[in-house]
């Protein structure tokens, strides 16, 4: 019986001492606008469109601001005990009352939640037109490498070993019954 519980312990410690730890990094892999750099402002207007705006740079050349706004309301209304109904409403991007859905509440409690996101991108043409720079708050490309963590396998497989070697322990303190 004893030899049964060896070969189960071995097995078990086996698969876990085999364990090893990787870890993921995620590396900058630059911006999906970099490629805008040297080209000209027909080829910008062709790659994204009419900017939102046009401001000038202070040394002769300009910056197209384009911009993405996104303003998300929900709030949901919690009936009374007896009504059973509900109410939801949005707002527009001036924070007023665009419309309502849902029955009308009479004893209610409730909540609302709104979020505010904003996208922005900025290229920056010289005087002759040519892009030189650009910032973005999005379109960072990231690529992902696996690496072993040496460290943190040896303490995997310590602890392991030593949980085995506890559990070894106890199956010697309590002999099994034989029939």
């Amino acid at each position: 019986m004893k030899s049964i519980k060896l070969s189960y312990l071995f097995v078990l410690s086996s698969m876990f001492l085999l364990t090893s730890c990787f870890t993921t990094k995620a590396i900058y892999d630059g911006n999906v606008h970099e490629s805008a750099i040297g080209k000209t402002k027909n080829q910008i207007l062709r790659m994204y469109g009419v900017p939102d705006r046009e401001a000038t740079d202070g040394e002769g050349g300009s910056i197209l601001i384009y911009e993405k706004h996104y303003q998300t309301t929900s709030s949901q209304a919690i009936a009374g005990t007896n009504s059973g109904a509900y109410g939801e409403s949005y707002s527009n991007s001036y924070g007023s009352v665009a419309g309502a859905v849902g029955k009308s509440v009479s004893s209610a409690r409730g909540f609302s939640r709104t979020t505010t996101d904003k996208e922005y991108l900025n290229i920056f043409l010289n005087k002759k037109g040519v892009v030189y720079d650009y910032k973005s708050n999005y379109g960072n490309k990231f690529k992902y490498e696996q690496e072993f963590d040496m460290t943190s396998t040896f303490w995997v497989t310590a602890s392991t070993a030593a949980t085995v070697g506890f559990l070894y322990w106890l199956s010697t303190l309590f002999p099994s019954k034989q029939e």
